[in-house]
């Protein structure tokens, strides 16, 4: 009669010990919440940045009122304004973007020592730069028409390429990547500060130049933002997915003997 109690107890101190090595790691997440956040909402913000090119570009009422904004600023040009504009729109296109891309993601993998933190800044970068490109095919805007402005700095600037603005996509997502990856050091804030002056001054330097409109840049910081989430999303993802795999294949479930 005594050694059943015994023999129960025996079982019950071994039971835990067979499902250690399959318990949830700690900051899992169920995948369904995982879909609805950093999923579904790049996604929706896709759709909606589709949906208003669509609209913008067949609605004159729109259209009208961006470029009456753009027809104001143009009153206001000034040669420091116009030598800093077209500085900016020399220097971030084409090879001269590249340029600049691989010396941030350069130098910061220096700085923090990381190889890893570079390519991360140049594959968040090129994709929130590619996203924008899929996007003017599919949408077409045409440029506002620079015989309309009062003072037209780039009036070769035509066609339909004007939504979303490519020049702030990439620097909103540069600026998004650099700063994620310095967010855990000590250069956080003033990174972060530089970065968002400087995706402030690239967007715009677009309408100033009156090559965008207002809600192409708009339409930049929306779409090269939700890219950012889906991207820090899959990272974090695969990131959970190792360290679970690797807490399962460590004995007792990762804890030391």
């Amino acid at each position: 009669m005594t050694a059943s109690p015994h023999r129960d107890g025996s079982q019950r101190d071994r039971a835990p010990d067979s499902t250690r090595g399959s318990e949830v790691p700690h900051g899992h997440r169920d995948p369904s919440f995982l879909l609805r956040h950093w999923v579904l909402g790049p996604l929706l913000v896709g759709v909606f940045v589709l949906g208003a090119g669509l609209i913008l570009r067949t609605n004159l009422f729109l259209a009208a009122a961006d470029l009456r904004l753009l027809q104001n600023i143009s009153h206001l040009h000034s040669g420091t304004g116009n030598a800093v504009a077209l500085a900016i729109h020399a220097g971030l296109r084409g090879w001269s973007a590249l340029v600049v891309l691989a010396i941030v993601a350069c130098g910061v993998a220096a700085l923090t020592r990381s190889m890893a933190n570079g390519l991360i800044i140049v594959g968040m970068t090129t994709c929130g730069w590619a996203a924008t490109a899929v996007m003017k095919a599919i949408v077409g805007r045409e440029r506002p028409d620079q015989l309309l402005l009062a003072d037209s700095l780039l009036p070769g600037a035509h066609g339909p390429t004007s939504y979303p603005s490519g020049h702030t996509a990439f620097a909103a997502s540069l600026a998004i990547a650099v700063s994620l990856v310095m967010w855990r050091t000590r250069w956080r804030i003033p990174v972060v500060v530089l970065a968002a002056a400087f995706t402030g001054l690239v967007a715009v330097s677009r309408i100033y130049l009156g090559v965008h409109y207002l809600s192409d840049v708009m339409a930049s910081l929306a779409l090269s933002g939700a890219v950012a989430v889906l991207l820090a999303g899959v990272m974090a993802s695969v990131r959970r997915y190792r360290a679970g795999l690797a807490t399962i294949a460590t004995p007792e479930g990762g804890r030391n003997p």
